[in-house]
């Protein structure tokens, strides 16, 4: 009896979900527009950067440099190794 009562909870769990996206797919679309994805997606809907590993905000679209990353990290650990930290 539990299992009929899972099964039919997870399938009308299924169906209610379909309908929702199917309605919002056919209203406002589930993707971005290319361009959008191209621009950076953080810029496009809500006007931030997710990550700046220069410490600019670099162009939207690129990659920042592995130079960035690599000092971006080593500033991570400075900070880090700063910290009082508990020993094991």
């Amino acid at each position: 009896m539990q299992a009929v009562a899972a099964a039919a909870v997870i399938g009308y769990g299924f169906v209610v979900t379909l309908v929702i996206a199917l309605a919002v797919h056919k209203t406002l679309g589930l993707r971005l527009s290319p361009e959008a994805e191209a621009k950076g997606i953080d810029l496009d809907q809500h006007a931030e950067a997710a990550y700046d590993l220069e410490g600019t905000v670099h162009t939207p679209g690129t990659a920042p440099t592995p130079q960035a990353v690599i000092a971006s990290a080593e500033r991570l650990v400075a900070s880090s190794a700063g910290e009082n930290r508990p020993t094991p």
